[in-house]
């Protein structure tokens, strides 16, 4: 609104009361954005957790729970503190421990397979830069 000098208080404060429910009504409107989005990541983090022997890529999910791929990375930073990639390998490598601890007559290679590795090497890093140790030494350790 435009207000002519001088200005009416009445007028005043009928544009500012206005002017808050506007402001009111799109705060709101972000917030219910952030409330699905909110959704949507939920669903995304229990999708992972379930299917982490597939293969996941970041572009592909986003696109799969409706979320923008640059949002999503800043999703897992604020509620993780890491990356999407290092999510997953947190979720895969604990998965392989399960595996190490529940079954002892699969080899490291299979574990590595049910848990989404192609590579052994890979899954060899990735574990011990978890952690702290290779696949074979923390089986022994048990």
């Amino acid at each position: 609104d435009y207000c002519l000098k001088p200005i009416d208080r009445n007028t005043a404060k009928e544009v500012l009361i206005r002017l808050k429910r506007e402001l009111d009504e799109k705060s709101g409107a972000e917030e219910d954005e952030d409330n699905i989005y909110n959704k949507a990541f939920k669903e995304l983090i229990s999708y992972i957790n379930t299917h982490y022997a597939e293969e996941l890529k970041l572009n592909k999910l986003a696109k799969m729970f409706f979320i923008n791929e640059n949002y999503c990375c800043s999703l897992f930073n604020k509620y993780y503190g890491m990356s999407f990639s290092k999510y997953v390998n947190k979720v895969r490598i604990e998965a392989a421990i399960r595996l190490f601890d529940e079954n002892k007559t699969l080899s490291s290679s299979e574990v590595a397979h049910l848990c989404g590795y192609v590579s052994y090497q890979h899954f060899n890093k990735r574990f011990k830069e978890i952690m702290g140790v290779l696949p074979s030494h923390y089986r022994k350790s048990r």
